[in-house]
């Protein structure tokens, strides 16, 4: 059956076929994250990083983009899929998501992203909007996260769209 025959069949049926999203970000697994100061407690595998250490650690995580997300003045949305199992008051996960230009000059950052307050754990995405500002054709994204300590938290993968 052509691909044309099998579209025919399921637009009618009101079946999803793409998803614009998919096709307009990029995503990278938190794996690829890198500590900020280096402590050899980060703990990186094929669903993320997560803090071994006692206390909390910063990472960056960059998220290759090959293509132009949006236009000068156009909105990017960054999402961190998290998990915070920590339950000590205050200690929860806060990410912020940055883009640069070229130059490395700043031209976008996010709102705090995080896991909760309080005592409270939590376990899914968190989303914020960053508005570009600056004049470039290309930008590199950046999520930097810090982490509590205690072996219950870290995060899975950072997009960015």
């Amino acid at each position: 059956m052509k691909i044309s025959s099998v579209l025919m069949l399921l637009l009618p049926l009101g079946v999803p076929l793409l998803s614009s999203d998919a096709w307009a970000g990029a995503t990278a697994n938190a794996g690829t994250c890198y500590e900020f100061a280096e402590t050899g407690m980060m703990r990186r595998g094929s669903n993320g990083i997560i803090n071994y250490d006692a206390v909390s650690q910063t990472v960056i995580c960059p998220i290759p983009v090959d293509h132009t997300i949006p236009a000068v003045g156009s909105t990017v949305t960054f999402r961190v899929y998290m998990f915070d199992n920590n339950s000590t008051s205050g200690a929860n996960i806060s990410c912020t998501g940055f883009a640069y230009n070229q130059n490395s000059g700043q031209v976008g950052m996010t709102a705090a992203m995080t896991s909760g307050s309080g005592t409270a754990t939590f376990t899914g995405v968190r989303t914020a909007t960053a508005t570009l500002s600056a004049t470039a054709n290309t930008h590199t994204y950046v999520v930097q996260c810090t982490i509590p300590g205690g072996a219950a938290s870290g995060i899975n993968n950072v997009r960015v769209s």
